[in-house]
């Protein structure tokens, strides 16, 4: 089961935005496959991306998020599970 880390391991910029991208940057302590999933207020899956996360920091560009509103963007990398917020006006 996965266990939610500290927030300040996961960083969104802009956060609030106005744009249809986000740069994404978070910490791992493995060289493994991480997944990003981007969920609206409603919990459905907006968009989910595979990536290969290498130790210390990484960081990814998540684009077309087209609506306004309250979205989820997780990562996980094995049990270790960041989340955070993102407003899109």
């Amino acid at each position: 089961r996965a266990s939610v880390i500290q927030h300040s391991k996961m960083t969104i910029v802009p956060n609030i935005t106005s744009g249809n991208s986000v740069l994404v940057t978070f910490e791992s302590a493995l060289n493994d496959n991480c997944t990003i999933t981007v969920t609206n207020s409603l919990g459905e899956i907006i968009q989910t991306v595979n990536k290969q996360a290498q130790i210390g920091r990484n960081s990814i560009c998540i684009s077309n998020i087209n609506k306004s509103g309250l979205y989820y963007i997780t990562v996980q990398i094995n049990d270790t599970v960041y989340s955070e917020k993102l407003i899109k006006q």
